[in-house]
Protein backbone atom coordinates (compact mmCIF):
# COMPACT_ATOMS: atom_id res chain seq x y z
CA UNK A 1 0.00 0.00 0.00
CA UNK A 2 3.24 2.80 1.05
CA UNK A 3 4.05 1.66 -2.18
CA UNK A 4 1.23 2.29 -4.68
CA UNK A 5 1.10 5.85 -2.17
CA UNK A 6 4.59 6.57 -3.41
CA UNK A 7 4.53 6.12 -6.93
CA UNK A 8 1.12 7.87 -6.88
CA UNK A 9 2.67 10.91 -4.97
CA UNK A 10 6.07 10.36 -7.33
CA UNK A 11 3.79 10.71 -10.62
CA UNK A 12 1.58 13.53 -8.96
CA UNK A 13 4.78 15.77 -7.88
CA UNK A 14 6.38 14.74 -11.77
CA UNK A 15 3.17 16.24 -13.45
CA UNK A 16 3.43 19.43 -11.13
CA UNK A 17 6.92 20.11 -11.75
CA UNK A 18 6.54 19.56 -15.55
CA UNK A 19 3.37 22.12 -15.59
CA UNK A 20 4.97 24.51 -13.77
CA UNK A 21 8.13 24.21 -15.86
CA UNK A 22 5.69 24.59 -19.08
CA UNK A 23 4.25 27.83 -17.43
CA UNK A 24 7.30 29.26 -16.37
CA UNK A 25 8.41 28.87 -20.10
CA UNK A 26 5.32 30.43 -21.93
CA UNK A 27 6.34 33.40 -23.88
CA UNK A 28 4.00 35.22 -26.21
CA UNK A 29 2.53 35.04 -29.51
CA UNK A 30 4.25 38.27 -30.83
CA UNK A 31 7.89 39.33 -29.76
CA UNK A 32 9.16 42.69 -29.54
CA UNK A 33 11.28 41.48 -32.83
CA UNK A 34 8.30 40.82 -34.76
CA UNK A 35 7.03 44.67 -34.92
CA UNK A 36 9.03 47.02 -36.46
CA UNK A 37 8.62 50.50 -35.49
CA UNK A 38 10.36 53.85 -36.94
CA UNK A 39 9.60 57.38 -35.96
CA UNK A 40 10.74 60.81 -37.46
CA UNK A 41 9.68 64.47 -36.25
CA UNK A 42 10.11 67.38 -38.73
CA UNK A 43 8.66 71.02 -38.63
CA UNK A 44 5.89 71.43 -41.44
CA UNK A 45 6.96 73.71 -43.83
CA UNK A 46 4.93 77.14 -44.43
CA UNK A 47 2.88 76.02 -46.26
CA UNK A 48 1.29 73.21 -44.50
CA UNK A 49 0.45 74.89 -41.49
CA UNK A 50 -2.04 78.57 -40.20
CA UNK A 51 -0.85 80.99 -40.13
CA UNK A 52 -1.11 81.48 -35.79
CA UNK A 53 2.22 81.67 -34.89
CA UNK A 54 3.15 78.29 -33.44
CA UNK A 55 5.85 75.61 -34.99
CA UNK A 56 4.25 72.98 -35.97
CA UNK A 57 5.76 69.45 -36.21
CA UNK A 58 4.92 65.90 -37.79
CA UNK A 59 5.48 62.90 -36.64
CA UNK A 60 5.79 60.36 -38.76
CA UNK A 61 5.29 56.76 -37.26
CA UNK A 62 5.69 53.52 -39.60
CA UNK A 63 4.83 50.33 -38.24
CA UNK A 64 5.75 46.97 -39.89
CA UNK A 65 5.18 43.23 -39.18
CA UNK A 66 7.62 40.54 -39.80
CA UNK A 67 5.28 37.96 -38.04
CA UNK A 68 2.86 35.61 -40.02
CA UNK A 69 0.56 36.11 -37.40
CA UNK A 70 -2.06 38.81 -37.15
CA UNK A 71 -0.64 41.68 -34.58
CA UNK A 72 -4.32 41.43 -33.34
CA UNK A 73 -6.23 38.06 -32.39
CA UNK A 74 -9.17 38.33 -30.45
CA UNK A 75 -9.67 34.95 -29.70
CA UNK A 76 -6.14 34.89 -28.37
CA UNK A 77 -6.49 37.59 -26.15
CA UNK A 78 -3.62 39.65 -27.70
CA UNK A 79 -3.65 42.75 -28.87
CA UNK A 80 -1.27 45.72 -28.60
CA UNK A 81 -1.16 49.81 -28.89
CA UNK A 82 1.35 52.43 -29.76
CA UNK A 83 1.72 55.27 -27.72
CA UNK A 84 3.19 58.42 -28.13
CA UNK A 85 5.28 60.59 -25.27
CA UNK A 86 4.68 64.06 -26.21
CA UNK A 87 7.15 66.41 -24.26
CA UNK A 88 6.05 69.80 -22.36
CA UNK A 89 5.45 72.12 -24.26
CA UNK A 90 3.75 70.55 -27.49
CA UNK A 91 0.37 70.06 -28.12
CA UNK A 92 -1.71 67.44 -30.21
CA UNK A 93 -3.51 68.85 -32.72
CA UNK A 94 -5.03 66.14 -35.15
CA UNK A 95 -4.08 62.27 -36.57
CA UNK A 96 -3.61 61.83 -40.29
CA UNK A 97 -3.76 58.04 -40.72
CA UNK A 98 -3.48 56.44 -44.06
CA UNK A 99 -5.91 56.97 -46.79
CA UNK A 100 -5.35 53.00 -48.27
CA UNK A 101 -6.09 51.29 -44.71
CA UNK A 102 -9.73 50.50 -44.26
CA UNK A 103 -10.90 53.15 -41.42
CA UNK A 104 -12.26 49.99 -39.71
CA UNK A 105 -9.18 48.43 -39.42
CA UNK A 106 -7.31 51.52 -37.50
CA UNK A 107 -8.32 52.25 -33.98
CA UNK A 108 -7.39 55.61 -32.10
CA UNK A 109 -7.66 55.40 -27.88
CA UNK A 110 -6.18 54.23 -24.49
CA UNK A 111 -6.21 50.91 -22.53
CA UNK A 112 -5.05 50.67 -19.04
CA UNK A 113 -3.41 47.01 -20.00
CA UNK A 114 -1.35 48.67 -22.57
CA UNK A 115 -1.00 52.01 -20.88
CA UNK A 116 0.24 51.51 -17.64
CA UNK A 117 3.00 49.36 -19.11
CA UNK A 118 4.10 51.86 -21.75
CA UNK A 119 4.49 54.55 -18.62
CA UNK A 120 6.32 51.87 -17.10
CA UNK A 121 9.02 51.40 -19.34
CA UNK A 122 9.19 54.96 -19.77
CA UNK A 123 9.80 55.45 -16.26
CA UNK A 124 12.67 52.69 -16.11
CA UNK A 125 14.19 53.59 -19.33
CA UNK A 126 13.58 56.64 -21.13
CA UNK A 127 14.79 59.02 -17.67
CA UNK A 128 11.91 61.43 -18.05
CA UNK A 129 10.77 63.36 -14.65
CA UNK A 130 7.31 62.88 -13.33
CA UNK A 131 6.09 60.58 -15.75
CA UNK A 132 1.86 60.38 -15.29
CA UNK A 133 -1.16 58.57 -17.42
CA UNK A 134 -1.36 62.02 -18.90
CA UNK A 135 1.69 62.22 -20.31
CA UNK A 136 0.83 59.89 -23.20
CA UNK A 137 -2.71 60.12 -23.64
CA UNK A 138 -2.59 63.82 -24.47
CA UNK A 139 -2.12 61.51 -27.70
CA UNK A 140 -4.07 58.95 -27.36
CA UNK A 141 -2.29 55.40 -28.64
CA UNK A 142 -3.42 53.13 -31.75
CA UNK A 143 -3.63 50.14 -32.95
CA UNK A 144 -3.95 48.70 -36.35
CA UNK A 145 -5.66 45.72 -36.68
CA UNK A 146 -5.28 45.06 -40.71
CA UNK A 147 -2.80 42.91 -42.23
CA UNK A 148 -1.12 45.23 -45.13
CA UNK A 149 2.17 46.34 -43.86
CA UNK A 150 3.84 48.85 -44.17
CA UNK A 151 1.82 51.56 -42.84
CA UNK A 152 2.49 55.20 -41.50
CA UNK A 153 0.81 56.95 -39.71
CA UNK A 154 1.02 61.18 -39.17
CA UNK A 155 0.78 63.23 -36.13
CA UNK A 156 0.93 66.89 -36.52
CA UNK A 157 1.70 68.90 -32.75
CA UNK A 158 2.18 72.52 -32.30
CA UNK A 159 4.80 74.01 -29.92
CA UNK A 160 3.61 76.65 -27.74
CA UNK A 161 6.72 76.80 -25.10
CA UNK A 162 10.21 76.72 -25.93
CA UNK A 163 11.73 74.27 -23.08
CA UNK A 164 14.53 71.92 -22.70
CA UNK A 165 13.96 68.56 -22.61
CA UNK A 166 12.22 67.97 -26.15
CA UNK A 167 12.63 64.62 -26.39
CA UNK A 168 9.13 62.50 -28.12
CA UNK A 169 8.98 58.76 -27.82
CA UNK A 170 6.76 56.20 -29.20
CA UNK A 171 6.46 53.26 -26.97
CA UNK A 172 4.39 50.46 -28.69
CA UNK A 173 2.71 47.99 -25.74
CA UNK A 174 1.92 44.59 -26.25
CA UNK A 175 -0.72 42.56 -23.99
CA UNK A 176 -1.24 38.96 -23.67
CA UNK A 177 -2.10 36.67 -21.08
CA UNK A 178 -1.40 32.82 -21.19
CA UNK A 179 -2.65 30.39 -18.62
CA UNK A 180 -2.80 33.18 -16.09
CA UNK A 181 0.46 34.30 -16.91
CA UNK A 182 1.40 38.19 -17.83
CA UNK A 183 3.48 37.92 -21.28
CA UNK A 184 3.01 41.40 -21.71
CA UNK A 185 5.80 43.30 -22.91
CA UNK A 186 6.47 47.11 -23.77
CA UNK A 187 9.29 49.05 -25.65
CA UNK A 188 10.35 52.47 -26.54
CA UNK A 189 11.38 53.86 -29.48
CA UNK A 190 13.02 57.56 -29.55
CA UNK A 191 11.44 59.90 -32.23
CA UNK A 192 14.39 60.91 -34.44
Amino acid sequence: MLQKYMKFLSLFLLLVVLGLLFWLNLSPDISPENIEVTSLLNPMSAGQVQPDNTSKYLLTISLNSNSAKPLVNELKGYFYTVYIYTPPGFRFITTDYPKQINPQDFHIGYDSRTGRPAMIELSNNANLPNINEEAITIAEGFMYTGQSFPISINYIFSQHEQLDNQNFYVILSYYQRKFGKNVSWAKIIPVK
